[in-house]
């Protein structure tokens, strides 16, 4: 960041928190982006649970299950308008992203 935004005000304090769920989804989704690219298999999950902690370990913040579910929600509907299937799995803790008819033997 070269400045600070224009709108960084305290009278836009309202607005922070959409912010703040912005930046952790591009967060999200630059991880998912190199699980895709770096998997072996599509039999490899990303586990969503360990992105949510890594996540707020990084701030300091306790990143909400329910921002985190907003947020899957949306990248899975981008992934499926590039083409992807995806499912959650292990208790929605895991996001399997695969490109076959049928999900990967792996998820259940």
């Amino acid at each position: 960041m070269l400045k600070f935004p224009d709108w960084l005000k305290p009278q836009n304090s309202h607005l922070f928190r959409d912010e703040y769920i912005s930046i952790k989804e591009k967060q999200l989704r630059e991880q998912i982006y190199q699980h895709i690219i770096s998997r072996k298999s599509e039999d490899e999950y990303f586990d969503l649970e360990l992105a949510r902690r890594k996540i707020s370990i990084d701030d300091g913040i306790v990143f909400l299950h329910t921002d985190i579910c907003k947020i899957v929600e949306l990248v899975q509907t981008e992934l499926i308008e590039l083409g992807w299937k995806t499912q959650l799995a292990f208790g929605q803790t895991g996001l399997f992203i695969y490109s076959t008819e049928k999900p990967p033997q792996t998820c259940w």
